[in-house]
Formats: C-alpha cells, sequence, structure tokens
C-alpha cells in the first residue's frame, strides 16, 4: 500500500511538472473565448503619397488610384507612377577583365559531325579538297594521333548528323556521326 502511494504521488508530480514545462498544448483545449487576444500597440496610419488618392467608396477595395495629370508616367499594369531614376555600375577591374576575356573568346556547343575520312595527313587534305568541292556544309581537318579526320558539318541534334551520315554513305561507306564540340550555325531570321 505504501508503495502504490508512493507511486501514484511520483507520477502525479510529473505530470503536474510536464504540464508547467509545456504550456502551449492547453491553447489547444480553449475556446475562442478564453484565448486573450493581443492589443495592438500602436496603430496603421495613413499613408499620403502626392498624386494618389486612397478614398475609400462602399462595396471596394481600398486601392491607391493616380491622379495626376501626366498619363505617360503612369505603369499601367499597376497604376503607379513611373519616376526617372539614374544608376551607376561600379565593379573593381579584374572583374571587369574577366568579362571582357569571356566575351573575346569563341565558346563552342556541343553537337555533332560526320566523319568521313580517317588516314595520313596527304590523304586526308586530298578527302578534305574534294569534299569542299561537292558539299555545302562546313568542312573540318583535325588530328587525331597519330592519325588525321576528316569531318563535317555543325549539327545541333544526333538525327540532323545521321540523315547527312546516309546520304553520303554511298560514297563514304565508313562515315560515322561523332559528338564533338560545334560552332553554332547562323540563324536565318
Amino acid at each position: 500500500m505504501r508503495t502504490s502511494a508512493i507511486i501514484l504521488f511520483v507520477l502525479g508530480s510529473l505530470s503536474s511538472h510536464a504540464q508547467e514545462t509545456a504550456p502551449w498544448w492547453k491553447s489547444l483545449f480553449r475556446t475562442k473565448d478564453t484565448v486573450k487576444e493581443q492589443p495592438h500597440s500602436h496603430e496603421i496610419a495613413p499613408i499620403n503619397i502626392p498624386g494618389f488618392s486612397t478614398e475609400e467608396k462602399p462595396g471596394e477595395v481600398l486601392m491607391p488610384a493616380f491622379t495626376g495629370d501626366n498619363e505617360e508616367n503612369v505603369n499601367s499594369s499597376q497604376g503607379l507612377p513611373v519616376m526617372p531614376g539614374s544608376y551607376s555600375l561600379t565593379c573593381d577591374e579584374g572583374i571587369a577583365q574577366l568579362d571582357s576575356a569571356w566575351k573575346s573568346e569563341e565558346h563552342p556547343v556541343q553537337g555533332y559531325r560526320v566523319q568521313i575520312f580517317l588516314g595520313p595527313l596527304q590523304e586526308a587534305r586530298k578527302v578534305r579538297a574534294q569534299i569542299r568541292k561537292s558539299s555545302e556544309q562546313n568542312v573540318y581537318l583535325s588530328s587525331m594521333p597519330p592519325s588525321y579526320r576528316v569531318t563535317i558539318g555543325d549539327f545541333r541534334d544526333k538525327w540532323s548528323a545521321e540523315r547527312q551520315r546516309q546520304a553520303m554513305e554511298a560514297r563514304y561507306s565508313q562515315a560515322l556521326v561523332v559528338p564533338m564540340p560545334i560552332r553554332l550555325p547562323a540563324i536565318d531570321l
């Protein structure tokens, strides 16, 4: 009997202690009447902007309306005046040099070309000369040690390169599509 009384006393004190340290849960069971409302310590003052009217009409939402005579200085999507302004951009000289260096270099894009020949330099030059006469595509001669290869075209997607390869298959049976950095073709507008 004595041990059960001690156990009840300890459990009772633990539960009351838990209630005191975690009062947040009490608000879950209170009704709306018993929850204290926080008094507002300050009122929001109306803002007076020259050229704006903030008169409230019954049944309408209060929105500032521009009442100025000059309508060209109004942003039509929001009804707010557009004020002329200026800015100056300053940056470190090193950053400006990096920016201009980036613009001066050509940055190739990953694309596809059709490789029509792989072999010695003299034969690669002959193939390049022949294909330049018969094709409108760009022709490239590049080193692939110990050989040289002749590739044609600057294709953005593999399917375009594959169509070109199939068109040249009768003449160049060893032609294949290879992924390479390409120059972007000019866009006709």
